[in-house]
């Protein structure tokens, strides 16, 4: 792995394991618990994914404003994770639809802040010609995290009850935590000897990140539409126990990390543009295989599939935003804005995911979440090449 830092390499990697694997328990057991336990529909859950993704988006340009006035990220991330990992924790102990909700619009609230950082960081840390590889090799590790998270939780929940996702988040939050905070990071960006820098959207927006923002608002909008209802589907139409829910994550999780540090190869190799394409229409199987499986192999084998050839979803988009934004001073600032653009077009997704569920299908609402992915995808071509001969020899 090629970092200007190296010695980090396993710190960033740690990190990426424990803290993915919160995500994966809270991603795929937390709506579960909610249809199961607390009985939520489609539309309770559409309007708490719209309201977390829109309570998200408003505090994001802070956390990037403050990490880049600080010069530091670290500590953000470190913040973000605990409260997210506690949050997330806690989750499985909730009895109301409106506890439900307020622990949602916690849980993005600080996950994404940590998670601004987190970009803004790997953005320091990683020239362009060799983002790909490293963001592969780190993100290999994350799907990892999940992989272990879901062999342990999974099987042990329909055992145990949920009180066991309770205790392995925690435990997981605090081995996320010790690694993030002993990373070095290099100096300050805005100590005493250096001038104040101020922000300018027409000085520091170029014109590949403008055009990106546009386009990505646009695509993640309409493949939002089916995440409110994964989980439903898995209860209502599929009838999964936790354990087959388990398998479900643990075989995606597989093809995951056999394909991602190929995905970063590609990019350095082939270059951005093309595959960030690819990359978006590549996400319409997840949705497919809900849509089209007529029983529980068939949509372990799409699903499967899907997770293999969609996994580059997870760090092409975030390596062509690092791309476009070439200042360290202004890219936590640059990130968060972009975060909360897309996320607003995401929150918008979700509510009418979930109000096309309610009346119409859960499986008619995957399909057309599978088509929309693919026909917004398409003017994503229009957009320029990031990684040039030129761009590889400047760092």
């Amino acid at each position: 792995m090629t970092l200007k830092s190296n010695a980090e390499s396993r710190k960033l990697m740690l990190y990426s394991l424990f803290g993915r694997g919160i995500m994966s328990i809270g991603m795929n057991y937390s709506g579960i618990y909610a249809a199961e336990i607390i009985g939520l529909g489609a539309g309770e859950f559409g309007i708490s994914s719209a309201l977390s993704t829109i309570a998200t988006q408003l505090t994001q340009p802070l956390w990037g404003y403050i990490s880049d006035l600080k010069g530091v990220r670290k500590y953000f991330i470190a913040l973000g994770e605990i409260i997210f990992g506690i949050t997330t924790a806690l989750v499985f102990t909730l009895k109301t639809f409106q506890q439900y909700m307020l622990s949602s619009i916690i849980i993005w609230v600080f996950w994404s802040g940590a998670f601004v950082c987190w970009q803004a960081l790997m953005g320091d840390l990683t020239t362009k010609d060799h983002r790909g590889r490293t963001i592969g090799i780190i993100e290999f590790a994350g799907i990892g995290g999940a992989l272990i998270a879901n062999i342990i939780v999974g099987p042990l929940i329909d055992v145990h009850g949920y009180g066991i996702a309770t205790i392995t988040t925690i435990i997981f939050t605090l081995l996320a935590v010790i690694p993030v905070l002993i990373i070095h990071e290099e100096g300050d960006i805005l100590d005493e000897n250096k001038v104040k820098y101020r922000f300018s959207w027409k000085i520091d927006a170029t014109n590949e990140y403008k055009k990106y923002l546009i386009l990505s608002t646009l695509w993640w909008g309409v493949m939002s539409i089916s995440w409110p209802i994964f989980s439903l589907t898995q209860v209502k139409i599929f009838c999964l126990t936790k354990t087959e829910v388990a398998i479900l994550s643990i075989t995606g999780s597989i093809g995951q990390m056999i394909m991602m540090p190929l995905w970063g190869n590609i990019a350095d190799k082939f270059g951005r543009r093309n595959l960030l394409v690819i990359s978006c229409m590549l996400t319409s199987i997840w949705p497919l295989a809900y849509a089209v499986s007529q029983n529980y192999i068939q949509l372990l084998v799409l699903n499967t599939i899907g997770s293999a050839l969609g996994s580059s979803i997870n760090i092409i988009p975030g390596i062509y935003l690092l791309d476009t934004i070439p200042l360290k001073e202004n890219r936590a600032t640059l990130v968060s804005i972009y975060n909360t653009i897309t996320g607003g077009a995401q929150a918008i997704g979700q509510y009418i995911g979930g109000e096309i569920a309610s009346n119409n299908g859960l499986r008619e609402t995957m399909m057309l979440s599978a088509i929309l992915r693919i026909m917004f995808a398409i003017p994503m071509f229009t957009l320029p090449e990031t990684l040039t001969k030129s761009s590889k020899k400047v760092e």
